[in-house]
């Protein structure tokens, strides 16, 4: 079996740009940017990142892997939301009241927010008459999928400012992570992406044909290398 590709450092770069600036110019909220983002990681690594090897450079390698992170986004959003059609309404006026339809009905924007993403748009009408068309998009239930068990399970009380404030922790330990990741080889990112990802040790040995006995120790290896960086940029001590 063919080792599982692993991308250069140059082109995880350019990878992680692409997915920011494509949830960037989608429109998407900073926490659902983040699982979008964290997704496409994981999809990707579980596909053995299968469009990196198929890039036969007829263009720029950013150009290309925009169109792959653009139709993951599709697929995201199907699995996130479920098929989203835009009102009657929308259809019959066309071009901005579909993507102000879009972003405030679907995506959760207000709407000062989506008036300010169409209007950055070439294009775009002028922000009064983005306005009287957001104005005048009938109000729709946003739907809300919830896990089975989840919904048998009482509601609990979430403390917005507490629950803020592990978000923005959550998303600063992230980024400290991802700066770390970048600085191991790219074996080292490929074996810790792949224990991450909570593959048994026997399973990654497996499938980078490797006795597993092995692999314990450059994990803890790994892991260990990572805790100065990570520790550093947290302000914390270990």
């Amino acid at each position: 079996m063919p080792a599982p590709y692993t991308p250069s450092p140059s082109e995880f770069a350019v990878l992680c740009k692409v997915i920011d600036a494509v949830a960037r110019t989608s429109g998407l909220t900073a926490s659902h940017a983040e699982d979008f983002s964290q997704w496409v990681h994981l999809t990707l690594l579980e596909r053995d990142y299968e469009p990196l090897t198929r890039f036969a450079g007829r263009s720029t390698l950013q150009t290309y892997l925009t169109v792959v992170v653009r139709r993951l986004l599709l697929d995201w959003r199907n699995a996130e939301f479920g098929k989203w059609r835009p009102s009657r309404w929308a259809r019959r006026i066309g071009g901005a009241a579909i993507d102000l339809d879009r972003l405030i009905t679907r995506d959760g924007h207000r709407m000062d927010e989506a008036i300010a993403i169409l209007q950055d748009r070439p294009g775009a009408p002028a922000p009064a008459v983005l306005r009287e068309l957001a104005n005048r998009i009938p109000r729709r239930n946003r739907r809300r999928y919830v896990p089975y068990l989840e919904a048998e399970r009482p509601a609990n009380f979430e403390d917005p400012v507490q629950a803020e404030e592990t978000s923005i922790a959550r998303r600063k330990l992230l980024g400290l992570l991802k700066d770390a990741c970048q600085q191991l080889s790219p074996a080292d990112r490929d074996l810790l992406l792949r224990f991450v990802r909570d593959l048994p040790v026997v399973t990654i040995a497996r499938l980078l044909g490797v006795p597993a006995k092995r692999l314990y120790a450059r994990i803890d290896r790994v892991v260990l290398s990572m805790r100065p960086l990570i520790t550093a940029g947290d302000g914390t001590a270990m």
